[in-house]
């Protein structure tokens, strides 16, 4: 019950935080706040279901008891989390931002516990076509291409 009332608490934070960013903006001219304003309305958005979602699945938490992991093994997926966060950030300017992501993504997904290999990779490539679509065609933003590309 401590970790459903937790994650209310959190979601309902951040949710007021970013209803008070929101606000914030009004000011701005339209250019200056559209990314800002669309950014902080899908943060809401998340944590209304997120919200919702962490309700919904309270019940069943209380019938289902999953296998808990050991801490050890807790331990040892964030430092290897963290490692391949810092690996990902330093390859970046070499390899480039797109392949490095697409690799990150997949190698995150298994490590943190995925075994269905359509669903890692379908996960990569929509994640790689949403990068590219934001900021190579919305934002014309120019990404780290990599030395060898």
């Amino acid at each position: 019950m401590y970790e459903v009332k937790r994650d209310l608490i959190l979601y309902s934070l951040v949710f007021g935080a970013s209803a008070y960013l929101r606000t914030t903006l009004e000011g701005l001219e339209f250019e200056t706040r559209a990314f800002p304003a669309a950014v902080l309305l899908c943060l809401m958005a998340v944590c209304a279901a997120g919200f919702a979602y962490t309700l919904l699945a309270a019940k069943n938490r209380a019938e289902v008891k999953k296998k808990e992991e050991s801490s050890s093994a807790r331990l040892t997926k964030f430092c290897l989390t963290f490692l391949g966060t810092v690996v990902y950030a330093l390859a970046i300017p070499y390899v480039g931002f797109y392949s490095c992501s697409a690799v990150f993504v997949v190698v995150l997904m298994i490590l943190l516990g995925s075994r269905k290999w359509l669903a890692v990779f379908l996960t990569s490539a929509c994640t790689m076509a949403l990068l590219y679509a934001v900021f190579s065609l919305f934002l014309h933003v120019p990404l780290p291409k990599g030395m060898f590309l």
